[in-house]
């Protein structure tokens, strides 16, 4: 099965990298070897691939059964990457990206009159003291809560405020209700379940939230309106910011202009080996690469790229896209 889609992954490839642009280019690019494709089909064999999967899985025993990003596992599997590269002479960079990583899933949940609703825990790296907080709903003169002057004077101690998702972001209304004194933060959307109002969470807003803040939907929201008596708020999912590193390499030959992009995800599902998913992968790109080399006589540029995060939302997918 790897062998078949390895031996239509060369031809694709080196069909890509002959192909030349329809304008008229201000020079001639390289000219690819006509037999390319099928040198590269030769060469990248299943003997080849395998070494690289027992190595993935020799990592892998070393490092507790692990590969996931930001283990040493995932660490040794860019060094095992990197090293094999660079002794093809391969210019390799790895380039960092922050990604978030789940350590407990938790329960989220908002108690209002002795009855609990599930809500979504918007603060990614805030949670609530252990059992919660307990406080009085406050809500602003309009609704949204996006102006500290929508609120009164003075709030009661422990006060958790009360918004809906509209007319601004969650760090505006966040920080208007903390300059009030708010140790908590609701956000009521009704459409809770078809995803939050489209400016309501911009990228890398949970860096910006200094209390817990949640963000409920119809029926947690029906129960609050019903009620100005304490409730309240337990946000425990715990998550962390790690560092971890994608590995890039490009092809010296072909022109840089029309570069074709080959890549795989490098790293496993947490607490698992990842041979089949998806160090199957790494290995097939990985021999394509050393059995390709850094000097190919191919038209367009080669950039192959291994990354990482993919298991929890794709951080260094996202880094490799731009």
């Amino acid at each position: 099965m790897i062998r078949a889609t390895v031996l239509r992954f060369g031809a694709t490839l080196a069909l890509a990298c002959a192909l030349a642009g329809c304008a008229a280019p201000k020079s001639l690019p390289p000219t690819a070897a006509p037999d390319l494709s099928r040198d590269l089909e030769a060469k990248v064999t299943g003997d080849g691939m395998f070494a690289h999967l027992r190595a993935l899985q020799t990592v892998a025993d070393s490092n507790g059964g692990n590969r996931a990003t930001g283990t040493p596992g995932y660490d040794a599997s860019v060094d095992y990457v990197v090293k094999a590269l660079k002794v093809k002479g391969f210019e390799v960079t790895t380039p960092e990206f922050q990604r978030l990583y789940t350590v407990s899933e938790g329960k989220p949940t908002l108690t209002v009159a002795g009855r609990s609703y599930s809500v979504d825990q918007a603060s990614l790296l805030v949670q609530t003291p252990p059992g919660g907080l307990a406080g009085a709903p406050v809500r602003p003169s309009r609704s949204d809560g996006c102006a500290v002057a929508d609120y009164p004077p003075a709030l009661p101690d422990n006060a958790i405020a009360v918004v809906d998702d509209t007319g601004c972001s969650v760090v505006d209304k966040h920080n208007s209700a903390v300059a009030k004194g708010a140790v908590g933060l609701i956000v009521i959307s009704a459409a809770q379940d078809r995803g939050s109002s489209a400016n309501l969470f911009g990228p890398g807003y949970y860096n910006q939230l200094k209390v817990p803040v949640a963000v409920v939907g119809a029926s947690g929201a029906a129960a609050l309106a019903r009620t100005n008596a304490p409730i309240r708020l337990v946000l425990d999912t715990e998550n962390i910011q790690i560092k971890s590193r994608n590995v890039l390499a490009k092809t010296k030959t072909g022109t840089p202009d029309e570069v074709v992009m080959v890549g795989a995800r490098l790293d496993s599902p947490p607490g698992s080996p990842g041979i089949n998913s998806a160090g199957s992968g790494v290995a097939a790109v990985l021999e394509t690469a050393l059995q390709l080399g850094p000097l190919p006589p191919v038209t367009n540029a080669v950039r192959f790229a291994f990354w990482g995060g993919r298991d929890q939302w794709r951080h260094g997918l996202r880094l490799r896209n731009g």
